[in-house]
């Protein structure tokens, strides 16, 4: 209990206001170094509003559409949505007041049981590499929209050594590069949204669309079945809102920080999330073969089947631009939140010790290294179809995003 007790000091994690009496000198400091507070305010703000809108968004929701249809999503994100307000209503109490790096990991130790806090810490490791790879096959598919030129499995190879380099740069790197890239996925989508509304109403493209195809084909693609079945992408989606708690244990001011972050979960899921679904569903039928499902080859977001049917032909490549910084963003945040949930994990006895190191720059890059190679089961999809291999990985991490 007292090597627990340590190691809960190390990362923020104290439990009683003596344990920094209690370390053991004789520790090597590497196991017992500290994380660097070195997180602003404004980069928590931004990673907040847009550090989850991911590749999952641009291309996920391409596979969500063509399951349930236009009203289906409707429905499907908004429930779950629901859910998600209320549960980080009650994370963001808990982060102001104990903000430590594992989040409700520790929270589940504090208040209810060890072996909780073990399955939980697991599951949610389990989940962000999960979307690690997805992002690296999510990458490698929008990356070949330009050229073939290089297999899928190279362009894997090429950003899983670009993402591991990026997380080694530490704290501060992190949080300025989610500021920047939030940033250009923020305004991106509000321009698609823009755009979306001129193309509905005719002023762009061909024809005046509306809501012709609510009526042909329909406005679900299976009823109440296909609203079921995209729960899980759902709640895939929404996966890294509850990151504002992981970050709360690197930020230099989270009494102020996380709060404010955590008052506008609102707005992210009504604005980016069930507004994103609304435009695509009146701008696409859902029986569209371009848009990517198990028996698809190649994946193209809806965002650019959109902007291509509208004679938006370079839109439509800046949009796979966004798509390739989305995943760029989104791949960073995995690799932070995965590392720093079995970094937590080691340093309380529920991982191997050795991944509980950190550098003299607040870097576990034992654990980054750990959760990046097991996120190398992103290969598979080299010998397996693409829609397949995409959707099998998004439903893995959906169903270990409701078990947390």
């Amino acid at each position: 209990m007292g090597a627990q007790k340590e190691a809960e000091v190390a990362i923020g994690g104290n439990r009683d206001s003596d344990s920094i009496e209690a370390l053991d000198a004789s520790m090597p400091e590497a196991y017992t170094a500290p994380l660097h507070r070195k997180l602003k305010s404004r980069h928590i703000q931004m990673i907040a509003i847009g550090g989850i809108i991911g590749p999952g968004l641009f291309v996920g929701s391409s596979n969500a559409l063509h399951i349930a249809g236009p009203a289906g999503i409707l429905i499907s994100f908004s429930l779950v949505g629901i859910i998600v307000f209320f549960v980080m209503q009650s994370l963001g109490e808990l982060a102001t007041i104990i903000p430590v790096t594992g989040s409700f990991t520790d929270y589940a130790a504090r208040f209810v049981d060890e072996s909780l806090s073990f399955a939980l810490g697991w599951a949610y490791w389990y989940l962000w590499v999960t979307v690690l790879a997805n992002e690296y096959n999510a990458i490698s598919l929008v990356v070949m929209y330009w050229t073939d030129v290089v297999p899928q499995w190279g362009w894997i190879l090429i950003f899983w050594a670009f993402f591991m380099g990026l997380s080694l740069a530490g704290i501060l790197v992190y949080g300025e590069i989610e500021f920047w890239l939030s940033l250009i996925k923020v305004i991106s989508i509000t321009i698609f949204f823009i755009v979306a509304i001129f193309i509905s109403s005719g002023v762009i493209g061909p024809q005046k669309i509306g809501f012709k195809y609510w009526d042909d084909p329909g406005a679900f693609a299976d009823s109440i079945n296909g609203v079921a079945n995209t729960f899980v992408i759902a709640g895939t989606l929404y996966a890294g809102t509850e990151m504002v708690g992981i970050t709360a244990g690197e930020a230099d001011n989270p009494a102020k920080a996380v709060p404010r972050a955590i008052r506008q979960v609102f707005w992210r899921i009504l604005i980016f999330y069930v507004g994103t679904m609304f435009f695509i569903g009146i701008l696409i039928p859902h029986d569209d073969d371009r848009l990517l499902s198990a028996e698809s080859k190649t994946a193209q977001s809806p965002f650019t089947i959109a902007l291509s049917d509208a004679g938006l032909g370079a839109g439509a490549s800046l949009i796979n631009a966004v798509i390739v910084i989305a995943v760029i963003s989104a791949g960073n945040s995995s690799m932070y939140v995965s590392s720093r949930t079995v970094l937590y994990m080691a340093r309380n006895g529920k991982a191997p010790k050795l991944l509980g190191r950190v550098n003299k720059a607040g870097v576990p890059w034992v654990a980054l290294l750990f959760s990046n190679l097991c996120a190398c089961i992103a290969f598979l999809s080299v010998s397996k179809a693409a829609g397949a291999v995409y959707e099998a990985l998004i439903t893995l991490s959906g169903v270990a995003t409701f078990i947390v």
